[in-house]
């Protein structure tokens, strides 16, 4: 009898098994998966089943990803062959540079235009979708995977790789002109790029870009030793890390001279795992949903250590840069753009909060303003950071399992944690300052609610159909979607006609990403956004062969839209004189949800509509059909906030419906579903 998930026994070993899905099933000669332990204790098998449990899991994923896109290359392969693509881009153009002599200010002009007009191909291929004109370029990428991939991945790889061959146009256009800096989102890739000519992880094992490179450093054995012996490290040899080399050669010219220093337990400093090392083992075993907070914080961690050997880790130094994480700007994480080192950025924060304050003091000063009114200004010109409690409790939380994940593993041979009375009173004072000033999220309310489906974009005649921020609004308390959810929206296949009714569909796929479980549901299209042309925008967007609704958004540097978008919305509001911390985009959903209520709609279908989990036991066990389209429908029908849409020349345009109009039907209630 098995004592633990997945284990049974046979004779004196413990076995591990595992059903493949039945999805996947195809492609293998069984049904299920048995591996041998070979452990005779139940802790010990199951602590090797668990692993294996992780293990699976990736292989699963990678494999309904495969069948369901037919890609075959992973996300973070396409981004180490694009990668070193524009490494290599950038060493040919400096090699031609520092071989071409003496230049006159005409060879320097030419040089920029070859670069511009390159950059020009590259924009009218990735507008067309053609690349036949860039094969040449694309070439050393494509052969390296040719064997392999399938034609979805080659058509994934030519337009990544133009797309990171336009930012190196954009560097080499700076170096002809002499200007070097570091403020490009692939400096890291032309500082400290690794060579193509080691094998690929995954499956492109042993495909070589055919390029003549520096030979790269030996990889190591895979899984990190604990602290007691030499560090070992075997993940991806592409992966680009930050080069070392520099940083030991400077510790052991300062070590010369001096006796060795011993640490506690009598090993030399320097001996065992970096963070770096054993980071992706330790996010692996998170949450799926964790995941990628886990890795922000410990990336964060890393940086703020010079990515340290993990036994040398101390309490007061992790609490330490704790407290450099609270003084983040709020927007970090969140911009496409480059980003600085831990320090740098909270230096350049610091240095642009200064400017800003004696800016905003000395404007109030030449208008005469007394004492308290300067006071005012200075604090009104402050950054906002990353100080509230909330933030601050987040990642001292993550960081806390990363430490006693390391201790688990034997990384530290001491466990310790970091807790709130580790970190100053000051920057615990300001948290909570900060959390009372913002107040809690709460609705717009009618009448707010209103003037915002009235404003500057919802009436102008002139804006594009496909005007991001329009849909965005009117869509926020018409279906309640979260941001993310809205913005990934793909017209091929998340918009149809389910029982007759026009549907939009929640739901995780390549590039989508969907809060929970619960967050995945198909919503009946509100009359409303029927009546503003929704439909015919994504008939639009099919017919362009776009899979984005609005192709227009950029990513932020986490990979989510929302990232940006929230930002322009946020300055959207700041014009339209509706800002107000308490009322966000997420606030709409609360509006959603409080009508639907007062109309007396079901909690458990509010929940649904909504993207909830349902824990009743009774509807969330023994319920796991969804609720008809046509019942949903007549629920979201209910929804009125006193507008109407009509188009002009093709464009909607949004008013408040006439008070004595009020009872007579809409041109949403005129559309047949």
């Amino acid at each position: 009898m098995a004592k633990a998930p997945n284990l049974y026994r046979r004779q004196a070993v413990y076995w591990w098994r595992r059903r493949i899905p039945k999805n996947l099933r195809q492609l293998f000669s069984t049904s299920e998966i048995r591996v041998s332990t070979r452990a005779h204790m139940v802790g010990e098998a199951a602590a090797r089943g668990a692993r294996l449990r992780v293990i699976t899991d990736l292989a699963f994923q990678e494999l309904e990803r495969a069948v369901s896109t037919g890609l075959t290359i992973s996300d973070q392969t396409f981004d180490q062959l694009v990668q070193q693509l524009i490494r290599d881009e950038l060493d040919r153009c400096e090699r031609e540079r520092e071989l071409a002599g003496p230049r006159t200010e005409a060879d320097i002009q030419q040089a920029v235009l070859d670069q511009q007009r390159q950059r020009a191909r590259l924009q009218q291929a990735l507008r067309t979708n053609v690349y036949g004109d860039l094969e040449d370029q694309l070439a050393p990428a494509i052969e390296a995977v040719q064997e392999v991939a399938t034609e979805p991945d080659l058509a994934v790889l030519r337009r990544r790789a133009a797309r990171g061959l336009m930012d190196a146009t954009e560097i080499n256009e700076a170096r002809e002109q002499g200007i070097y800096s570091r403020d490009t989102r692939v400096s890291a890739v032309a500082a400290n790029g690794s060579s193509l000519s080691a094998p690929v992880s995954g499956p492109l094992d042993g495909a070589r870009l055919p390029m003549r490179r520096e030979p790269a450093q030996p990889s190591q054995s895979a899984a990190p030793a604990p602290a007691k012996t030499p560090a070992v490290n075997n993940h991806n040899v592409l992966n680009l890390k930050r080069d070392r080399s520099s940083t030991t050669e400077t510790r052991a010219s300062e070590s010369r001279g001096s006796p060795t220093h011993r640490s506690v337990d009598g090993r030399t400093p320097g001996a065992g795992p970096r963070i770096s090392d054993v980071k992706e083992m330790f996010i692996a075993e998170q949450r799926k949903s964790m995941r990628r907070h886990c890795r922000v914080a410990v990336d964060l961690l890393q940086d703020g250590l010079d990515d340290l050997v993990i036994s040398e880790m101390s309490r007061a130094a992790v609490a330490d840069v704790i407290v450099l994480i609270t003084q983040l700007p709020v927007t970090h994480g969140k911009s496409s753009k480059t980003k600085l080192r831990l320090r740098e950025q909270v230096a350049r924060t610091n240095a642009e909060e200064t400017e800003a304050i004696e800016a905003a003091v000395q404007c109030v000063q030449e208008n005469g303003a007394d004492r308290k009114k300067i006071a005012r200004a200075s604090l009104e010109a402050r950054i906002e950071r990353l100080s509230s409690i909330q933030s601050l409790t987040n990642h001292r939380r993550r960081i806390n399992s990363f430490l006693r994940w390391c201790h688990k593993k034997g990384y530290i041979p001491q466990a310790f944690q970091v807790d709130l009375e580790d970190i100053p009173r000051q920057v615990r004072d300001d948290a909570e300052n900060r959390d009372q000033k913002k107040g809690a999220r709460m609705s717009w309310g009618r009448e707010k609610l209103q003037k915002l489906l009235t404003s500057s974009i919802m009436t102008d005649p002139n804006k594009e159909l496909g005007d991001p921020m329009f849909w965005s609004i009117l869509a926020g308390p018409h279906q309640a979607p979260r941001m993310e959810e809205w913005m990934q929206i793909d017209p091929q296949t998340d918009v149809g006609v389910e029982e007759g009714i026009p549907v939009i569909r929640i739901q995780r796929g390549l590039g989508q990403h969907a809060k929970t479980e619960a967050a995945e549901r198909v919503l009946p299209i509100h009359p409303v956004l029927i009546a503003a042309g929704f439909l015919d925008l994504v008939e639009q967007r099919r017919a362009e062969g776009s899979h984005w609704l609005f192709p227009m958004l950029d990513h932020g540097a986490d990979g989510r839209f929302s990232s940006i978008f929230t930002k322009r919305f946020s300055r959207y509001r700041e014009d339209e004189g509706l800002y107000d911390p308490q009322h966000d985009y997420h606030s709409l959903r609360s509006d959603f949800q409080e009508f639907l209520d007062d109309a007396d709609v079901p909690l458990n279908v509010r929940k649904r509509l909504m993207g909830h989990r349902i824990e009743d036991i009774t509807e969330g066990k023994y319920r796991k059909r969804d609720y008809s389209i046509s019942r949903k429908a007549e629920y979201i029908k209910l929804i009125d906030y006193g507008i109407e849409v009509e188009r002009i020349n093709g464009i909607p345009v949004v008013k408040l419906r006439d008070r004595a109009d009020a009872s007579e039907p809409t041109a949403a209630d005129e559309v047949v579903l």
